[in-house]
């Protein structure tokens, strides 16, 4: 068990920001942590990292409680640049951790290469941009060679060409094993770099019936309404376990299937010579089940 957080909860005075929270992660991935402005994201990890109490629950991470500081060996948390030292270089700051945790000063060479800061790490860190901080943060967390990284909003402020070069960093570790929790509002880029989405509403995980999300909701425009009585007939005696919305106004059918499924229907249609005017293809992403949970729609 990589991650076990167990009726987790907190509050600040009279607000209660965690209510019952439990999630797990149980094997190495990529995981986001969404949720609204305010809604505990930031907390949930502080409290994983025993940076703030909470008021009841527990958490175990790799097996240990939080509280354990030996965890640490094996975890890192990627905040925000505030932690950095604007008159030191990225080297200076490398050095430390590495002195600190009694880490070979090999390592330091290999997570430059890593994250890819190599053309800047020997200047002081006033003279760096955004991007290039949050580059150093990720070389900092990648010190321990930690099995799983906690980052609290790394896309903030970013410019494309670095959102682009972080999103390949982050891809690359989780590729390797490396189970990383991420925070951010960017939810299209979120599509590109994790497996899975734990949403944060009222306090506590919101579990979705993640099956839908692993089909594609596909919508075929026919070219007349008599071939719609011929394939609705066919999907209502032939086809078991596929279900559809017949738009009539539009002359479409609408359909959330795995693609398995989508290929007998379009077989039906080629060997009955319906006339297709056009085809179109959905997948749910971030976007669409945040507007799901939080009735934005």
């Amino acid at each position: 068990m990589i991650v076990d957080v167990k009726n987790l909860n907190k509050s600040y005075g009279k607000h209660k920001v965690l209510n019952d929270l439990s999630f797990k992660i149980e094997k190495p991935q990529v995981l986001a942590l969404i949720g609204p402005n305010g809604s505990g994201k930031s907390t949930l990890m502080n409290c994983m990292m025993n940076l703030i109490s909470f008021d009841s629950g527990e958490i175990e991470i790799l097996g240990k409680s939080n509280k354990d500081y030996e965890i640490f060996r094996e975890v890192s948390f990627l905040k925000d640049n505030r932690v950095l030292y604007p008159y030191l270089t990225g080297f200076d700051h490398l050095k430390y951790i590495c002195d600190i945790q009694k880490i070979p000063q090999e390592r330091i060479e290999e997570v430059i290469e890593l994250a890819d800061i190599g053309s800047f790490y020997k200047k002081i860190v006033s003279s760096y941009s955004l991007g290039m901080k949050q580059r150093l943060l990720l070389a900092m967390a990648l010190c321990n060679n930690p099995k799983l990284i906690l980052m609290d909003e790394p896309l903030n402020g970013l410019d494309t060409d670095s959102i682009f070069k972080f999103r390949d960093l982050i891809k690359n570790l989780g590729e390797n094993n490396t189970t990383i929790l991420i925070s951010s509002h960017s939810l299209n880029e979120l599509d590109y770099i994790t497996n899975d989405i734990l949403f944060l509403k009222g306090g506590s995980v919101i579990y979705e019936d993640i099956e839908i999300y692993k089909q594609t909701e596909y919508r075929i425009f026919l070219e007349n309404s008599d071939d719609m009585k011929v394939l609705q007939n066919f999907l209502d005696t032939n086809s078991e376990n596929i279900k559809y919305q017949i738009k009539e106004a539009e002359n479409s059918i609408i359909f959330n299937l795995k693609d398995s499924k989508i290929n007998q229907v379009l077989s039906f249609i080629y060997e009955n010579n319906i006339k297709i005017k056009k085809i179109l293809a959905k997948t749910y992403g971030a976007e669409d089940r945040y507007r799901k949970i939080f009735a934005l729609d």
